[in-house]
């Protein structure tokens, strides 16, 4: 007998519910599409873990209202995640008459999805008994607005996520497919279509119905939604906490592992094995990703919060930070200020500068991150020749930024020029910064190297204290010194009260 997946999710938390139509969707689609039926088609049936997914979209209150309000699903690819959520939305809009948002991050997601549902509502030589649900000419097949509308009154509506793409529409029930793509920005303009949405009956849905389809995130992955979705579930919290479902690992297995304890691995997190994919189609599938990426795609297993996903500033608030008309360094009551971070293993330094101008946000480029194994004599040769123009500068990194003041205050630079962070320092200039961007208080030039460490560095905590504090850390493939280094040079621009006497501007290298 063929070995077949495991069909018990690693995790799975429900609230309370009274029943599920699952059982009575499953039945409907066998009643349509199985032996008895008139079309040629295969009959739709589902394995062990899809009905259990189907039964948590299904579950009802005792008066009928969704019992799952949000309810997110983690598998590793080719699993078949999204074929439960595809039945049962099929059934709530041809059947219930709802009307329902199926929502991709890639255009050529929404569009194989769409191609899905006209496999099922769209082929009446195949399934003429589904088909016979959609109204003459509902089908609605132009990229970016594909749609089905059936004569229950119900619609499914196919979208990619744009900040605009779904304002003014309404839905009882939205699809979030690629959910680890999904962010803040996009659920604030996608999500309340659904509070606001006009019931089947005419009365306003007080409950509409989330559903959350995707794998685990990986380093740079711009979306936080999911995420933040799978940790309260984990946690129990919220005032609801979501309904979820996940096949995968919490914790990194070691490279290197035999070949038995690999495939019980597998088994164990990837129920579509034996059931719609082989094994070796999974393994061929993997051959070029890393261990780590391996690990996510595979195993579906999860990064710890300090190991470099959980970002701390959003790629689109940095982005809108980004201007190609900073403020003067001439004008009145300018300042300039540099921030230097050292690398954490000590092989390299970034030097941000800061300007402030009176009324405006403080404007920050990174200028210069450069190897200091062989010495860090053009660090020393940029601060010391900017004593007269800018108020100061503050660096971090245990020892060379000690070490750095030392030299600096042998060649003559005045004291208070001179500052090395503390902890408190490190913690309040990330803070600070962090809240600055969010506000809109900062700008930047849109420099390659210092975006991709802002936005895709970790968010560290700092001390084994009961208190929370965080700063910017190292992620796979991703370097936090310049991230760092502007927090520095907006938190040293913002505290010093050492005035030069000489018009500032801006050195960049």
């Amino acid at each position: 007998m063929a070995r077949l997946g495991s069909q018990e999710p690693t995790f799975q938390r429900e609230g309370d519910w009274c029943y599920s139509d699952g059982p009575l969707i499953e039945a409907w689609y066998e009643a349509r599409t199985g032996e008895g039926s008139c079309g040629s088609g295969v009959p739709i049936r589902l394995f062990p873990f899809q009905s259990l997914v189907l039964n948590m979209y299904a579950a009802r209150t005792e008066d009928g209202a969704f019992a799952s309000r949000k309810v997110g699903l983690s598998v590793p690819r080719r699993n078949g995640k999204s074929f439960s959520a595809r039945l049962y939305v099929g059934y709530m809009a041809a059947e219930m008459g709802k009307k329902v948002l199926y929502s991709a991050h890639n255009g050529s997601t929404s569009s194989d999805m769409f191609r899905e549902f006209e496999d099922m509502f769209g082929d009446p030589d195949s399934y003429p008994e589904l088909a016979e649900y959609v109204v003459p000419n509902g089908i609605y097949r132009q990229p970016g607005a594909q749609r089905f509308t059936f004569d229950s009154g119900g619609v499914i509506q196919f979208n990619t996520r744009t900040r605009s793409k779904a304002r003014g529409s309404g839905y009882e029930i939205i699809v979030i497919d690629e959910a680890q793509e999904f962010t803040d920005s996009e659920a604030d303009t996608l999500l309340p279509t659904a509070s606001a949405s006009p019931a089947s009956s005419g009365l306003t849905v007080e409950d509409p119905q989330i559903i959350y389809l995707g794998t685990p995130v990986y380093p740079g992955c711009p979306g936080t939604v999911f995420r933040r979705l799978r940790h309260r579930a984990h946690e129990g919290t919220g005032r609801r906490a979501p309904w979820w479902c996940e096949f995968g690992l919490t914790s990194q297995p070691k490279q290197g592992m035999t070949e038995e304890e690999m495939t019980d691995l597998l088994y164990r997190t990837n129920p579509g094995l034996g059931y719609k994919v082989s094994i070796n189609a999974i393994l061929d599938s993997s051959d070029d990703l890393t261990w780590d990426g391996f690990c996510r795609e595979i195993f579906g297993w999860w990064m710890p919060e300090d190991g470099g996903y959980l970002h701390a500033v959003e790629s689109e608030a940095w982005e809108a930070c980004a201007t190609e008309d900073p403020p003067p360094s001439s004008a009145q009551g300018a300042r300039v200020a540099y921030g230097v971070k050292f690398s954490h293993d000590g092989t390299h330094a970034a030097i941000c500068a800061a300007l402030a101008v009176p009324g405006l946000p403080i404007h920050v480029e990174l200028v210069r991150c450069s190897d200091v194994t062989h010495g860090s004599a053009w660090l020393r040769s940029l601060l010391s020749g900017m004593t007269g123009d800018a108020c100061c500068y503050l660096a971090d990194g245990r020892g060379s930024a000690d070490n750095l003041e030392a030299d600096l205050r042998r060649g003559g630079a005045p004291r208070s020029y001179c500052r090395t962070a503390t902890t408190k320092d490190v913690i309040g200039a990330f803070t600070a910064f962090v809240g600055m961007i969010g506000g809109g208080e900062v700008t930047h030039f849109s420099q390659q190297e210092l975006t991709d460490s802002v936005v895709g560095s970790a968010r560290r905590k700092i001390g084994n204290g009961p208190s929370s504090a965080f700063g910017f850390g190292d992620a796979p493939g991703v370097d936090s010194a310049p991230a760092e280094a502007a927090a520095l040079a907006v938190m040293a621009v913002s505290t010093s009260k050492r005035d030069p006497h000489r018009v500032q501007r801006v050195v960049t290298f």
